[in-house]
């Protein structure tokens, strides 16, 4: 059989572009984009091996036959390892990841684990396998071929199943750009079953991650285009990360509380160019944390790993903290406060944002001093929360679903 690889040609070329522009951008650290980059691994390996073993086809009476099965088997695994990893990809965009059991994303892999372990002892089944060569090592479908149409199909139905179910909980681009990746891989599917020479399968799964890459996974959905640091879309992924990962951290919020004035006075590009200045000091000052753009005229620097950190801390970073910064040639003042939050006594990332976000309020209202540790104001708040779960337990007052939630306002 004569196959076509114009189209795989074409697609890798296109994937690698897209491969190149995610190597050198600025990633969340998150188990999403970790699942991003293996999926985008198999489809490279899929696509390469996919060619190799289309234009060895022809020629394949030249080589050995283990070779031949080698190069197939790693291109129809990597196809199949696609299946579950966009599975937990899905999962991810949801709230469905995180509430899995671990049990239960081990279960998933099972599909898996069959088509791979056919496609393993295919050298060994013969006619019976999952392909088998031919006079001349000519490749060929075997009896057990259709189960990896099987396993591929499984996996799109249930993360079809994953996204109609959490379609609460999905933006609409992020729903309809998991409907184009259904949508695309299993006509490509179907075409491939009734015309496999034309090799579209590969094809259709690269443009598909291409456009995931593009539209959800792209720089400027976390990162700040003028100051080249993660913007406040990032905190949330990064707090989940570090929750899920069990470990304690700190974020310091700086905020510019007379940048207004400097917008007034000189313009806004010049307090552009301070914020630019403020980001790159952060960068150097705090070169392994995470610095962010919280707001407008508010920084933050989220130190994993950490100790909590004390009044008498908070006072020594304060006093480093300058209060000259440049504007081009300009030199401005700035009036920079200070707040620091431990994550010790907070359950979860959400609560850490609500706390956050209550923080910031209150200082863009000008209440609060000019260094605040939030962390005595969060405990607080947190035994009140306890004492009125108590006393609702005590007198009976239950929601279906539990004690009233009352979370820390501050």
């Amino acid at each position: 059989m004569t196959y076509t690889v114009d189209f795989s040609i074409i697609s890798l070329a296109f994937l690698m572009v897209t491969v190149i522009f995610y190597l050198r951008q600025m990633k969340v650290p998150s188990q999403r984009n970790s699942l991003f980059a293996a999926l985008l691994l198999c489809g490279v390996v899929s696509l390469v091996f996919d060619i190799v073993a289309a234009l060895a086809d022809p020629r394949a009476y030249l080589l050995p036959a283990w070779l031949v099965y080698a190069v197939n088997i790693v291109f129809l695994g990597s196809v199949q390892l696609s299946g579950p990893l966009f599975l937990l990809y899905t999962m991810t965009l949801t709230d469905a990841y995180a509430s899995m059991p671990a049990e239960q994303r081990r279960l998933s892999w099972i599909p898996f684990c069959v088509s791979a372990l056919a496609l393993l002892l295919t050298p060994f089944l013969g006619h019976n396998g999952v392909f088998y060569l031919a006079e001349g090592n000519v490749y060929r479908h075997g009896a057990l071929h259709l189960l990896l149409y099987v396993v591929v199909a499984f996996y799109l139905f249930a993360a079809s199943v994953v996204m109609f179910h959490h379609r609460a909980t999905l933006s609409k681009t992020k729903f309809l750009v998991v409907l184009a990746f259904l949508g695309s891989t299993l006509i490509a599917m179907l075409v491939q079953m009734f015309h496999p020479y034309l090799l579209v399968n590969t094809m259709a799964n690269a443009f598909a991650l291409s456009l995931i890459y593009y539209v959800l996974e792209a720089p400027s959905n976390h990162v700040d285009i003028m100051t080249e640091i993660y913007n406040r879309a990032a905190l949330l992924p990064l707090l989940q990360e570090l929750y899920a990962q069990k470990r304690r951290f700190t974020l310091l919020v700086f905020p510019l509380r007379s940048l207004h004035l400097v917008n007034h006075a000189l313009g806004m590009r010049n307090g552009d160019r301070v914020l630019v200045d403020v980001a790159s000091r952060l960068k150097r000052a705090y070169p392994k944390d995470y610095r962010l753009r919280l707001a407008g005229a508010v920084f933050g620097v989220l130190i994993p790993e950490g100790r909590p950190v004390t009044a008498e801390g908070l006072t020594a970073i304060y006093a480093t903290i300058p209060r000259e910064f440049h504007a081009d040639k300009l030199r401005v003042q700035l009036d920079v406060g200070l707040i620091g939050i431990n994550s010790e006594n907070v359950d979860s990332a959400e609560e850490f944002l609500t706390i956050l976000e209550n923080v910031l309020s209150l200082d863009r209202d000008e209440h609060l001093p000019a260094m605040l540790l939030a962390d005595a104001e969060i405990k607080s708040r947190m035994q009140a929360r306890k004492a009125l779960e108590q006393a609702l337990a005590r007198l009976g007052q239950r929601r279906a679903g539990g004690l009233l939630s009352a979370h820390p306002q501050l």
